[in-house]
């Protein structure tokens, strides 16, 4: 078993990398399509804009490829601009596509005028996963950066919650394909912990 990681320059592909070798699983960081087919699952980080994750998705001949192993049923994680992009698009850079694989939009995160909320989500907050899942993990507190999120919770693809003056969808799956709006990179136990359950599909 093998897991690839797309090498994005709009990415921390080395830290999602170290934090796999740390669980002993052999790492191939993906830089053209073809590698895809010879890694059995694969990570699609993201720590920046989503036209910056689409465009060099494009630019790499990657969403091709994707297409091809999400088709032939190859577990794929999209992590925070990752798991975005995922989506149908984002109020972030209007008028740019994502992937398609999820029917949600992706929203700016509005800041409450009693302070509570601000536009970045930005530190450590729960997840409630709505049954028990294979990522389902203990403890269930993961590490978010994002100014962006999936504001409907209402799909079945919704399987984890978070709360950041609303309710937001902090984990996707369906079939094949998860995301992640967190980092598990950087929340120690339990990023741990769901990265080895995502490598257990």
């Amino acid at each position: 078993m093998s897991i690839g990681i797309l090498a994005l320059d709009s990415s921390n592909f080395a830290s999602v990398g170290r934090a796999l070798k740390w669980l002993n699983k052999d790492v191939v960081f993906i830089t053209n399509p073809e590698l895809l087919d010879e890694v059995s699952h694969v990570i699609l980080p993201g720590v920046s804009k989503f036209q910056s994750v689409m465009d060099e998705l494009h630019s790499k001949n990657l969403v091709e490829g994707l297409e091809r192993i999400k088709t032939k049923g190859t577990p794929i994680l999209g992590l925070c601009a990752g798991m975005q992009v995922m989506g149908m698009s984002s109020e972030e850079n209007s008028g740019v596509q994502g992937l398609n694989w999820f029917d949600f939009k992706v929203v700016s995160i509005v800041p409450r005028h009693d302070h509570s909320t601000r536009s970045f989500h930005t530190g450590w907050n729960e997840v409630r996963f709505r049954s028990i899942t294979e990522f389902d993990g203990v403890p269930n507190v993961f590490y978010f950066n994002h100014s962006y999120f999936v504001q409907n919770t209402n799909c079945y693809t919704t399987i984890g919650v978070t709360s950041y003056g609303e309710d937001f969808s902090s984990v996707i799956r369906k079939d094949n394909l998860v995301g992640a709006q967190f980092h598990p990179e950087k929340s120690q136990l339990a990023g741990l912990n769901f990265l080895h359950n995502f490598t257990q599909l």
